[in-house]
């Protein structure tokens, strides 16, 4: 797997091997965001139907904030994409809105 060498510019790379369709499940990165205080995640991946489905309710379940990056995420058939982007579990966010989120919780993070 290759990351896009635009994002590595910008943060560091974490790999973590998942063995089932689901982020959290049976993976160190549970411990990894415990310790680090995060208590939100924001997924993006190539099968809604799949493995974006099982990794927002994953994460929902170990009680993440969850965010789907909208444009982010894809299906080959667009009713199951529509189907299986569910806001019961998280909040669904366009790159744009997302991206001006965490500018302000960045500033306002700011003493």
């Amino acid at each position: 797997m290759e990351i896009n060498p635009r994002l590595s510019e910008h943060v560091n790379i974490y790999k973590f091997v998942k063995t089932a369709p689901l982020i959290v499940f049976k993976t160190p990165l549970t411990t990894w965001l415990t310790k680090k205080n995060i208590d939100t995640t924001i997924i993006a991946a190539c099968t809604t139907s799949g493995c974006i489905r099982a990794s927002v309710i994953d994460s929902f379940s170990y009680g993440y904030r969850t965010i789907i990056m909208e444009e982010c995420c894809g299906n080959q058939d667009l009713d199951a994409q529509n189907s299986n982007i569910s806001r019961r579990y998280a909040d669904i966010m366009t790159v744009e809105d997302l991206k001006a989120a965490l500018v302000r919780a960045a500033k306002s993070s700011i003493v």
